[in-house]
């Protein structure tokens, strides 16, 4: 993907956004981008105000399908893909500190792809819908200094074992000087960009994603960060071929890198947006 991405409108919202207990967003401003590849599967907003999620009077108290968290260690995942783990996956690591998952890669040449990801199989189903919930940190340190590659860097995969081209992704690629955070449904066809450069930075950035998984046009993928709306992708979140009617998951960072450092707290699944929650 160019750094620039093609068709692309912007609105830039002129109000810092709280970002968890670590901080806000070192600029005034958070930048919302959407791609459209002309078949208006994108309903953005017509102002320029966040949408801040408000949770229903009475929370139902329910507990998450699925518990990640690096607390928890990695009993929950059914795989580890690092390096440490298989030769194959090159010069990579996957170890917890301070009660978060690091991921670490550190190459460009791995014979299966360089990457650092657990992974969680057959863990949804076309028609139903999920929340998935997580706290991504991408530190400064090494991140400024070594880096990024000219070369997508996917965060989170929902797709199928053994076949290319997850269908939903979140990514994170150069943008100028330094890092985007962007949703992609079906390849590059359909992508919101939640964050670019600085503004990702050391700060703990809460995402939340409710996702009607289909094989078909129906599919959605409704995103939060910070518990504010950025906006819903329309489209097939299930390879429409590949896979049948169940979906796997990956967390981490897969791509070429030069030693590119983050931090995921451990991802949800769960019924409602509050049983994703920390």
């Amino acid at each position: 993907m160019a750094d620039r991405l093609p068709n692309e409108s912007r609105v830039v919202i002129d109000k810092g956004v709280d970002l968890g207990k670590q901080g806000t967003v070192k600029s005034s401003k958070l930048t919302y981008q959407v791609l459209v590849d002309g078949r208006d599967k994108l309903k953005p907003y017509a102002d320029t105000s966040l949408h801040a999620y408000v949770p229903p009077t009475t929370p139902p108290n329910t507990p998450p399908r699925f518990d990640g968290s690096a607390t928890r260690g990695f009993g929950p995942w059914d795989a580890i893909q690092d390096g440490a783990h298989d030769q194959q996956f090159g010069n990579s690591q996957i170890t917890i500190e301070d009660g978060k998952f690091r991921f670490y890669v550190n190459d460009r040449s791995a014979s299966n792809g360089p990457r650092a990801e657990l992974g969680l199989w057959g863990c949804v189903r076309e028609g139903t819908t999920d929340y998935i919930g997580d706290i991504l940190t991408v530190p400064s340190d090494p991140n400024q200094r070594v880096g990024w590659v000219e070369k997508n860097h996917d965060l989170i995969q929902f797709g199928h074992p053994g076949h290319d081209a997850p269908p939903f992704r979140l990514n994170i690629i150069k943008r100028g000087s330094g890092p985007a955070i962007l949703v992609l449904l079906q390849g590059d066809a359909h992508a919101l960009v939640l964050g670019e450069l600085d503004n990702l930075y050391d700060l703990r950035i809460p995402l939340t994603f409710r996702v009607k998984w289909s094989r078909g046009d129906d599919g959605e993928i409704q995103t939060w960060m910070a518990g504010h709306d950025m906006g819903t992708l329309y489209g097939p979140t299930l390879h429409p071929t590949r896979g049948g009617e169940t979906g796997s998951m990956k967390s981490g960072q897969y791509g070429e890198s030069d030693g590119n450092v983050t931090f995921w707290d451990g991802m949800k699944i769960g019924p409602t947006y509050e049983s994703v929650q920390r």
